[in-house]
């Protein structure tokens, strides 16, 4: 009976006792302040993954990041990864394409993405293609009032935050599994890290801007209210790497 007991308590525990936040790297090696603001800046990926919130390695299986790797952003070798980490870090990330797309939506005043009026516009010729991203944020905002409750104000933000994060873990991902050197990561991160410091004041703009950026991506997918939940955990965790940084 004791051994029943244990093992039906331990599972119906285990997210609960297993499940551990802002783990550190037992191995790692002490970050300056720049490095670790620029390794929190993927925070809320890093929570996501369960991995490390102190180092460049991210404490998760080589196997499984390079499944994560290919399987979310289609890396599979060196190339994939610069190309990928070149373009997000550069000029081809997802934020010229959103933040074009959020200031029409800002100067419209529009209801919802049906009335937007894409004529004389830069994407007069492919409404159809872009207009989905701003129907995604439409059921974000009808769902989720505790980060978007004015259009001008929380939309002005811009996105740049999903591509800053989204390069961040990416880097660290692609240098545990090889495919790009030590160097080559932090470079990664301290040209996003100097990005950052120039577009946001504080993490609540950084977190309003990456959550933005995530529900023009893919709208109410069934995880909102989990990265809703790691964001406002980075901003109001007393053991936050985010608290613990200007």
């Amino acid at each position: 009976m004791a051994g029943f007991l244990s093992n039906l308590f331990n599972k119906k525990s285990k997210q609960e006792i297993e499940r551990q936040y802002y783990l550190k790297n037992p191995n790692g090696t002490s970050l300056t302040v720049e490095q670790q603001y620029g390794i929190s800046l993927g925070l809320i990926l890093s929570e996501r993954n369960e991995a490390y919130c102190d180092s460049l390695e991210t404490g998760l299986e080589k196997s499984e990041e390079k499944n994560f790797l290919t399987n979310s952003w289609r890396i599979s070798n060196r190339e994939d990864a610069l190309d990928f980490l070149s373009a997000r870090s550069g000029d081809y990330g997802h934020r010229q394409l959103f933040n074009a797309l959020l200031d029409i939506y800002i100067k419209q005043d529009c209801a919802d993405a049906d009335d937007i009026d894409f004529d004389g516009t830069e994407f007069a010729d492919m409404a159809e293609d872009v207009r989905p991203y701003l129907k995604n944020l439409d059921e974000i905002y009808e769902l989720d009032d505790d980060w978007f409750s004015e259009v001008e104000d929380d939309f002005a933000i811009g996105a740049d935050a999903w591509d800053f994060g989204r390069v961040v873990f990416v880097s660290r991902m692609c240098y545990c599994a090889g495919y790009i050197t030590e160097s080559e990561a932090w470079g990664y991160i301290s040209h996003v890290t100097k990005l950052t410091r120039k577009k946001f004041d504080n993490w609540e703009d950084y977190a309003k801007s990456y959550l933005l950026g995530r529900a023009m991506w893919i709208g109410d997918d069934g995880e909102w209210d989990m990265n809703d939940g790691f964001a406002s955990g980075a901003l109001h965790d007393k053991d936050s790497p985010w608290n613990k940084l200007a």
